[in-house]
């Protein structure tokens, strides 16, 4: 039911608030008053074309807001899933408005949606009838609904029944879909672990292998030091060293004392320059 219905800027009303009670409303007028234009409004409220001819003569923009209460939330909830649209006490308020420059703003509840969505949320919400409302009946989606409205005592308990069912399965559906991706996932994640052992498995590694390998890194990256190093001692301890005994077995020591953890030979080295001095 449509309690609330506000007009701003719309074809020749300016603005208009208008309020609905339970049960039957007339609105009557001359011709031209403006009868018409508030079913407009109310059909562009549920999901009809739009267009910037609606809008008002000097103005930018055309407001038009509705607030709906849902007496079939059971049928509507499944299509305000579908677009994310919340429902605060079986209530919807739908906001749209119409821009000079093509531009259409449509909000349910405070959720952006297009005119798509408007208009199939609005199927559910409200019934418009006009001069062509035979043709509504060539309409496959109004079927059902008058099938159902037709035998709703005699369908009312299958149709429940069915509804139920159709719940239950929709549940087991993606619950079995759910598992099927956990399935998906375990599988990938174990083809992983299986890549994974079996590249250990190949690389044959041995206690205390890491170690052996850091040190090996070590070495190999103090290489250059190792050879100036040793080459160094060497000149001294080859005679080729300017300078005094004493000294020149100094500035041996001091270069194998550097780096003679880096290389075992460097410690042979600096050994045997000690016992030299």
């Amino acid at each position: 039911m449509l309690q609330e219905l506000s007009i701003q800027n719309f074809a020749i009303i300016p603005k208009l608030n208008l309020s609905f009670e339970p049960g039957m409303t007339v609105l009557t007028g001359e011709t031209g008053a403006g009868k018409s234009i508030i079913i407009d409004a109310v059909g562009l409220l549920t999901g009809g074309r739009g267009s910037q001819d609606y809008i008002r003569e000097g103005a930018d923009k055309a407001v038009l807001q509705g607030l709906i209460d849902v007496d079939n939330p059971e049928q509507l909830t499944p299509v305000l899933e579908k677009f994310g649209i919340e429902m605060d006490d079986q209530q919807l308020l739908i906001h749209r408005e119409l821009h000079r420059n093509g531009r259409n703003v449509i909000r349910i509840n405070g959720t952006l949606l297009n005119a798509t969505a408007l208009k199939e949320v609005g199927n559910h919400l409200v019934d418009i009838h006009g001069q062509n409302e035979h043709q509504a009946l060539m309409q496959v989606d109004q079927h059902l609904k008058l099938l159902d409205e037709y035998a709703s005592n005699a369908l009312a308990e299958p149709k429940a029944a069915y509804d139920k069912a159709y719940a239950e399965y929709r549940q087991l559906e993606k619950t079995l879909h759910e598992r099927r991706e956990n399935e998906q996932a375990w599988a990938q994640r174990m083809d992983m672990l299986t890549f994974q052992s079996e590249e250990l498995k190949a690389a044959d590694l041995q206690v205390g292998e890491e170690e052996k390998l850091e040190d090996e890194f070590q070495e190999l990256s103090n290489y250059q030091d190792v050879l100036e190093a040793l080459a160094k001692s060497h000149e001294v301890l080859d005679g080729e060293w300017e300078g005094n005994g004493i000294e020149s077995i100094s500035t041996a020591l001091g270069a194998l004392e550097i780096l003679k953890s880096s290389v075992h030979a460097i410690k042979i080295s600096g050994k045997y320059a000690r016992n030299f001095l």
